[in-house]
């Protein structure tokens, strides 16, 4: 059987690809307001005053696995294949970075639902019955707090009717 011919020709990936490593090359010197924003340098923040500390790990793409990436070339098959060994390498890398940045959204989750635990309660209401004067007002008949009152069972009875 024979090989299918690709539709786009192999120019076209390589100008692709070209724009691609050209995006990620500007990208990896991008600062704001003087901060890189893929440095090697890990950013630590304070989370509590009981010392807990949430490290987030840089992802440099001025690093060696993704400069090889950038400075690759896919013009020839075998460019193309060494580019993709290159590439496989990026996304290990990636990948490590994607499951850190996991476990440290769940440890944020934990942390948050840790301090709302560790809140103090709530004030208590206030006495309802004594700002009313002893008795419920909105209480159902029959529920009233009001000692004194007989219980309302209308509500109970079927109402009577006359047979002719």
């Amino acid at each position: 059987m024979a090989q299918e011919q690709p539709r786009t020709p192999p120019a076209a990936f390589a100008s692709e690809y070209h724009t691609l490593t050209c995006f990620l090359s500007n990208i990896a010197t991008k600062e704001i307001r003087g901060q890189r924003l893929f440095g090697e340098a890990h950013l630590v923040l304070d989370l509590d005053e009981a010392g807990n500390k949430l490290v987030l790990g840089g992802i440099d793409l001025s690093g060696p696995v993704f400069t090889g990436v950038i400075s690759s070339n896919i013009a020839s098959p075998i460019n193309a294949s060494r580019a993709l060994v290159k590439i496989q390498a990026a996304q290990e890398e990636l990948a490590i970075h994607q499951s850190v940045a996991a476990a440290n959204q769940s440890r944020l989750v934990f942390l948050s639902k840790d301090r709302e635990l560790l809140q103090d309660p709530p004030p208590p209401v206030a006495d309802l019955m004594a700002v009313v004067g002893g008795k419920d007002e909105n209480a159902p008949p029959g529920r009233s707090d009001e000692q004194s009152a007989p219980p309302n069972n209308d509500l109970l009875r079927a109402p009577k009717v006359e047979v002719a």
